[in-house]
């Protein structure tokens, strides 16, 4: 719907008077109607329209406890809000419904000016680092599915769509600073043992000349405490007295104790864990390529085992190649899969191709490969525990059943394994894309993929073998029975 505007009626500001404004209205055929000075009633429908605006502005900004200097925020915000509900001037419908003949989507509204936290997209942080950072919301980003916040420490705006948001919660302006931090609780509640955690020594603020005065270290209870310094003396009586309880405990078994004195070497000896040395210093490395793996037997059956694959799901057609095309090349990846012993039970080949040789939007749009969060995982393990249900551990011989190739160059899309599972009348997940769930009146089946791995879970046990029966039909698959080691988490199912 384009409707031509024919006439329009303002006050005498200046941006409306202007020499460039007006020649933009007689090339567009606009008219042209001013009111008298200080005359707001010759144009109610806008005042009243303005009106409405700056009432709900200073709502929110009243609400939220933000600065003037956010005004410019706020009335966007507002403006976004007014034309997505209902207003007298159209029957059952939105500004919004009528420009775009649509009804608006307003489940990413969140209260203005309220504390967010955003994700931390920055490289290499370390294991203890914030994986947030508390902001203020002022909006949705146009044209992104994505927010707009203030940081207001670094005193920037930002735009992100990862955003947890605590939507009652204003920012402390007063203190700039937000009393919420993950970081800050967690020392705040740290105790050591042993040690007076309320006596606190406070630091002289009022002295600001720059002479170094020596003071007493301060132990403080929102922060580590570095234990004194051990300094061992042999002839002691602690020495002997540590020596001779650790004798005595290692007659009972093996002595684990730290060593706090002098012991013969042959007692070392006698006391110690028997180590196979073939463990210890002969662990069998992967092959860094085809060469290293050509010469050895299990890897060579291995890459039989992945070509089989290869060729029974078409996945390629010997051609020549055309001209002002560039090949992409392949290579061999290898991998050792171990159990929670650490004992080998496979040996792996995956031919992939050399990824990095291709351009975005030119070789490929999508990459996708199914991949279940570690938190989903524990999840579904601890909903087995809950129920009493057995977990069981299916493996793809080949990670095709991902997708089949519809470009020339490959672009994969992920429909081959949603297809077939959607065929049996499981459903997605809306949160995680890697699990699928069937539900009826008398069974439950919960699956989670990660990449050629599945893990099935649920009741009663003959639904979870017509599953596997129905998915060896589709794919060429492993049954490795009940779950065991999964993604670095060892699993005992017992009963």
């Amino acid at each position: 719907m384009r409707l031509k505007l024919r006439m329009l009626r303002t006050d005498r500001g200046g941006d409306f008077t202007s020499n460039e404004f007006t020649k933009y209205c007689k090339e567009h055929g606009i008219a042209r109607q001013l009111t008298a000075p200080y005359s707001p009633q010759q144009n109610g429908v806008v005042e009243r329209r303005n009106r409405t605006m700056l009432s709900t502005t200073r709502s929110m900004m009243k609400a939220m406890k933000l600065p003037l200097n956010f005004w410019a925020e706020a009335v966007r915000h507002t403006i976004h809000i007014l034309n997505r509900v209902p207003t007298r001037a159209l029957v059952d419908r939105t500004p919004y419904e009528a420009l775009y003949n649509r009804k608006p989507n307003l489940e990413n509204l969140r209260i203005f000016g309220c504390t967010a936290y955003a994700k931390i997209t920055i490289p290499h942080l370390r294991k203890l680092d914030d994986r947030s950072i508390p902001m203020v919301y002022l909006g949705v980003e146009e044209g992104s599915k994505a927010y707009r916040l203030y940081d207001p420490k670094g005193k920037r705006k930002h735009v992100s769509r990862d955003v947890k948001f605590m939507k009652t919660k204003p920012w402390d302006w007063d203190n700039n600073r937000e009393e919420t931090s993950i970081q800050g609780s967690f020392w705040a509640s740290f105790v050591v043992e042993g040690v007076d955690n309320g006596n606190t020594t406070q630091v002289n603020s009022e002295n600001n000349d720059n002479t170094y005065q020596e003071q007493e270290p301060i132990t403080a209870p929102d922060s580590p405490i570095t234990p004194p310094t051990y300094n061992y003396n042999p002839h002691s009586e602690e020495a002997e007295e540590a020596t001779s309880s650790s004798t005595k405990r290692s007659e009972n078994g093996f002595d684990d104790t730290p060593v706090r004195g002098f012991k013969d070497l042959t007692e070392i000896y006698e006391n110690a864990r028997e180590v196979e040395t073939e463990n210890l210093l002969f662990t069998e490395e992967e092959p860094r390529n085809y060469k290293e793996a050509s010469t050895d037997k299990k890897w060579i059956e291995a890459i039989e085992i992945e070509l089989d694959s290869i060729n029974k799901n078409n996945t390629w057609t010997l051609t020549t190649l055309p001209t002002n095309h560039k090949a992409i090349g392949l290579k061999w990846v290898f991998k050792t899969k171990r159990d929670a012993k650490g004992e080998i039970i496979k040996y792996k080949a995956r031919l992939v191709a050399k990824g990095y040789v291709q351009e975005q939007g030119i070789d490929f749009d999508e990459v996708f490969a199914p991949v279940a969060r570690i938190e989903t995982v524990r999840l579904i393990l601890a909903l087995a525990a809950y129920h009493g249900w057995k977990v069981h551990h299916l493996d793809v011989k080949s990670a095709f059943l991902h997708g089949d190739l519809k470009e020339e160059v490959y672009v994969t899309h992920n429909l081959k394994l949603d297809q077939t599972l959607k065929s049996l009348d499981f459903k997605k997940c809306n949160l995680e894309q890697a699990v699928y769930m069937k539900r009826s009146k008398t069974s439950t089946l919960i699956v989670g993929v990660y990449v050629d791995d599945l893990i099935i879970t649920g009741t009663p046990r003959k639904e979870i073998d017509l599953f596997k029966s129905q998915m060896k039909d589709k794919f060429e698959m492993s049954d490795l029975g009940l779950l065991a080691y999964y993604l670095g988490i060892e699993v005992t199912q017992t009963g």
